[in-house]
């Protein structure tokens, strides 16, 4: 069978393609890329040759594409997929074609290079064990979002877009005052920056931040809080109401069935069953 090929690009500097994939992408005749005037420009600054190379156009608004491509891929045709910076499977479109050519039996390699959370997480001076990555925050639900993921420790690695990173730096000042915080803009590019900082203190540095380019959020989470979120201080509430005013079929299905994650009606009906 054919093999797909992952191959990962410089996030900023150019110096940072391995000869590896340098090499790959010289020999390679078939790319599947974001922007393929991106990458003809990518090419021509690492000095690889255009010349008998098939580009296609595949990111997160080609998806209808999959079936054409793995179609080179079924017909014999060991192919690449790049994107237009760092790995083409992290937060960029490449997971459904390797799903399908893994379902149809090819094989997939990857030619590693630099990646932006791990850099991130080597310059941003906060434990890196255990640590999460997120990929894009979500645009909306940012308050209810950071709460699921209160009970999770450890440093959380994100990419935020320089219009909402001060917004969402506040945030974390309000629900994590004593969390530490590093803000990376730019990672391994001529104006690359770092700011570390307690999420309280953010007011006294924000104004100190350049508010433009690639930027990635990372914050730690030391130990997790005893109640967690909103379902687990509803939890508590319920509890207590129970050693307050005793138990009944009613107040148990209902706490179990949060905890479960399950109709309380259906949870009822089986306390019924069991008196």
């Amino acid at each position: 069978m054919s093999v797909l090929t992952l191959v990962t690009l410089p996030i900023g500097n150019i110096d940072d393609l391995s000869a590896r994939a340098k090499g790959h992408l010289e020999d390679t005749s078939r790319v599947f890329c974001e922007d393929t005037r991106k990458f003809g420009q990518f090419m021509k600054r690492a000095g690889i040759t255009k010349e008998g190379k098939q580009l296609t156009s595949f990111h997160d608004h080609s998806q209808d594409k999959i079936s054409r491509l793995i179609e080179q891929l079924d017909s014999g045709h060991d192919c690449s997929i790049v994107s237009d910076a760092g790995s083409p499977v992290i937060s960029d479109p490449a997971f459904p074609l390797i799903r399908e050519a893994l379902k149809k039996g090819h094989e997939i390699n990857s030619i590693p290079g630099v990646s932006s959370a791990i850099v991130a997480l080597e310059l941003s001076g906060l434990p890196p064990q255990p640590f999460h990555f997120y990929g894009f925050l979500p645009r909306q639900g940012l308050e209810e979002y950071f709460d699921s993921i209160s009970g999770v420790a450890g440093t959380h690695l994100f990419f935020e877009s320089p219009m909402r990173i001060k917004q969402t730096c506040q945030l974390l000042a309000e629900k994590y005052p004593e969390s530490q915080i590093a803000i990376l803009k730019e990672l391994t590019k001529t104006y690359q920056s770092v700011y570390r900082f307690a999420a309280k203190n953010f007011s006294e540095i924000e104004n100190d931040i350049t508010y433009k380019g690639e930027f990635i959020l990372a914050f730690h989470i030391d130990k997790v809080p005893q109640v967690a979120n909103k379902t687990s201080k509803k939890l508590v509430g319920m509890a207590e109401e129970i050693i307050e005013k005793g138990s009944s079929k009613k107040r148990l299905a209902k706490i179990l069935g949060l905890i479960l994650d399950k109709d309380t009606r259906d949870v009822y009906s089986k306390l019924i069953d069991h008196p």
